[in-house]
């Protein structure tokens, strides 16, 4: 039974009733894996860009095609990393198979799009990449792997994140391409008592920066509530995001975990709002050994 259901890692999961796992439970071979499969599906939308844009604007299409390579590069160094660390097999996990995790917009959205847009759709999918590395980096042990920019004083952490600090450019004429600096920052509060709430966590971040993308621009900002009770045997949480340019596409979101016995835990979790980009719900059984 345990071959058939756990997961790398230890974590364990029913086939086809828990498909949408959260990032926190994920393994660091699993992260690993997800990072891997997220750069080579980076590298097949900018070829599609590439080939989208190759004959009006063809420098811009070498610009695309220039950071498939790299990010081919990035999934060969991640392959090389995981063959150390883990060794050659690796687990199939992809973005879908995670809750709230981003997605990628279906190319199609981009048919239409002028070569503005779709560079700012650009920019938008390296700003994400950097948000999810940040958070890999707070989900590993190796010394090799990780790179921290949190700065913890007593129960209060705080965090900054910066992308594209000097507006790097590519190409000329029309077909100049200018990556823009995009920032966020965030800060949590984090107490323990020996109470009725063990632990309880207030967490609010904020996107600094404008990001221009098929939907139109975006600057979130996002709060977040979690509290342990019952000697941490029940987590309760909720959170709120919104867009604070133009249309807010608000999207709320709850979850709970509850342990059942030592090393067993149900957990559930639900994302609504009006931003349908950042919809999803997942169930699991976790088990731990």
């Amino acid at each position: 039974m345990r071959k058939l259901c756990s997961s790398p890692g230890g974590n364990a999961m029913i086939p086809g009733f828990g498909q949408r796992r959260q990032f926190k439970h994920l393994s660091e071979q699993e992260v690993l894996a997800l990072a891997i499969a997220s750069e080579e599906d980076d590298g097949r939308i900018y070829r599609w860009y590439a080939q989208r844009l190759r004959t009006e604007y063809p420098q811009s299409a070498r610009v695309f095609e220039d950071m498939a390579v790299e990010e081919d590069g990035h999934r060969a160094e991640l392959i090389e990393e995981h063959r150390r660390r883990f060794g050659e097999t690796i687990p199939l996990i992809r973005r879908e198979h995670v809750a709230g995790f981003y997605n990628r917009r279906p190319v199609w959205l981009v048919q239409s799009l002028s070569l503005e847009r779709i560079r700012d759709e650009a920019a938008r999918m390296e700003m994400e990449a950097h948000d999810f590395y940040q958070r890999a980096a707070q989900r590993t042990s190796d010394a090799g792997t990780r790179s921290d920019s949190l700065a913890t004083f007593g129960m209060v952490r705080v965090g900054v994140a910066m992308k594209n600090v000097r507006a790097p450019e590519f190409g000329t004429g029309d077909d100049q391409m200018t990556l823009k600096r995009q920032a966020r920052a965030g800060l949590a509060l984090v107490g323990h008592s020996n109470g009725a709430i063990n632990q309880l966590a207030l967490a609010v971040d904020a996107d600094l920066t404008k990001t221009t993308t098929v939907v139109g621009d975006e600057r979130h900002v996002a709060g977040g509530i979690e509290a342990f009770t019952l000697q941490r045997h029940v987590a309760l949480r909720a959170g709120l995001s919104a867009n604070t340019i133009g249309a807010a596409r608000v999207s709320p979101s709850v979850g709970a975990s509850l342990g059942v016995r030592n090393g067993v835990y149900f957990e559930g979790q639900l994302t609504g709002g009006s931003d349908e980009a950042r919809h999803g719900w997942g169930l699991d059984l976790r088990v731990t050994f």
